[in-house]
């Protein structure tokens, strides 16, 4: 059997809501591994908010913040950085265009000095939980790879995109948040950097995922994978739609493609 490179996202691929993994997705990622095949997370958190998720799977590499983080066999082979400029630029922002703002890097994710919005306000929580909130007084000694707002009728996201959108590839989730990441840098960059380090061919790698950011590594390859329950952009891009998370969708994909 010919070496696989098989990439996973996280949320709503490999971890469902309230922190739920299923064990059939530990098993068949192991499986994997053992068979000789290579396994990745290839996830748009920043390494600082997946380090404690990560843990709970056993791979080869992590590719964090949407490819502007690579780090292989314990090692970080690639790095990519906010300008400590944008970064100031970003918190003076924040209350002038009236949008919620949250930065991730290698430590962690800090937000910007006011959060109001009640998704904001949950997605701080969440990263409190993981143990990947910075204090506000650490922010000059610290280095971030990407950020996303969260925005509403009261953004002046016109004025936002103007500024920010030649700097930054921005995504749009839904529901008024935006994850912004430094141009050039992807989930499908990412990618490509592991099949070239590893001498893989394109036509055996498989990305797995559920949503709007994962679409460049889907795009990316022949073997893209979504999950039962997913962005329905994803589709587009989608070579096999698996059953979802909560019903054994990785293991019941990797085993009726053969992969393990």
């Amino acid at each position: 059997m010919e070496k696989k490179a098989l990439f996973f996202d996280i949320d709503g691929t490999l971890i469902g809501k309230k922190g739920f993994i299923p064990e059939s997705a530990k098993r068949a990622l192991l499986r994997a591994r053992e068979i000789g095949h290579l396994v990745f997370i290839n996830t748009g958190r920043s390494y600082g908010l997946a380090r404690e998720a990560v843990k709970n799977f056993e791979t080869d590499g992590l590719l964090c913040g949407c490819g502007t983080e690579l780090i292989i066999e314990g090692e970080t082979v690639f790095e990519r950085l906010m300008k400590p400029e944008t970064v100031s630029e970003l918190l003076k922002d924040s209350p002038i265009m009236d949008f919620d703002l949250c930065i991730e890097g290698h430590e962690g994710v800090l937000y910007g000095d006011i959060i109001r919005t009640p998704e904001a306000i949950r997605l701080r929580e969440f990263t409190r939980r993981e143990g990947a909130l910075l204090e506000w007084d650490t922010r000059k000694n610290l280095s971030f790879n990407k950020f996303c707002i969260q925005a509403d009728e009261k953004t002046d996201l016109g004025s936002f995109m103007k500024k920010y959108s030649e700097e930054f590839f921005i995504t749009d989730r839904g529901g008024g948040f935006f994850e912004c990441v430094p141009a050039g840098c992807s989930k499908a960059t990412a990618l490509d950097f592991v099949l070239e380090s590893y001498g893989i061919t394109r036509d055996n790698a498989y990305a797995f995922g559920d949503s709007a950011n994962d679409i460049p590594m889907l795009e990316a390859v022949p073997h893209a994978v979504i999950m039962g329950d997913h962005d329905a952009e994803t589709e587009a891009y989608a070579d096999f739609i698996t059953k979802s998370l909560t019903e054994d969708g990785i293991a019941y994909a990797m085993e009726s493609l053969g992969i393990i």
